[in-house]
């Protein structure tokens, strides 16, 4: 291979690992024991906001086989800023398409979600947010679950 092919090949390496990250804020998954998801066992995440003059996107990261029987999955979001009021949302994670098929990424076995779930925030006090996902199916144990996790990111807007 030439020189310059190599050099462009680079850049352009450099370029398109940078964009994935650009505005890139926190991102943790947290393993579930077992694969199998407790309801009394909500995973939680600490996250350093230090610029209020942005707007921030949050998502809700989910890892689970292809052994998962369902194609969505209820959950309660639970944020606490750090000198505020809690709050929390009931959200529904569609994982599914109507024809069964996965929405999320496959790496042979697994399905990875990352769903954004509130866009465009903007925080009134520089600190720590804690934000504590819970699944909220019918029943306690929800099979096939591997990890949970966020991420929040500057708004693309």
């Amino acid at each position: 291979m030439n020189k310059s092919l190599l050099v462009a090949m680079a850049l352009f390496g450099l370029f398109a690992l940078s964009s994935c990250t650009r505005g890139l804020v926190y991102e943790k998954y947290l393993e579930i024991e077992g694969n199998s998801w407790e309801y009394e066992s909500p995973v939680t995440f600490e996250v350093s906001i230090e610029e209020l003059n942005k707007e921030y996107d949050l998502y809700v990261n989910l890892r689970h086989s292809n052994d998962y029987p369902y194609s969505n999955i209820w959950l309660m979001l639970f944020s606490l800023p750090p000198n505020g009021q809690p709050t929390q949302q009931r959200l529904e994670l569609k994982l599914a398409k109507p024809d069964g098929a996965w929405i999320g990424n496959g790496m042979g076995s697994t399905i990875t979600h990352e769903i954004r779930v509130r866009t465009g925030m903007r925080f009134t006090e520089v600190g720590t947010y804690t934000y504590t996902i819970q699944h909220d199916m019918r029943m306690n144990q929800v099979p096939a679950v591997s990890h949970v996790g966020i991420r929040m990111e500057e708004s693309a807007r």
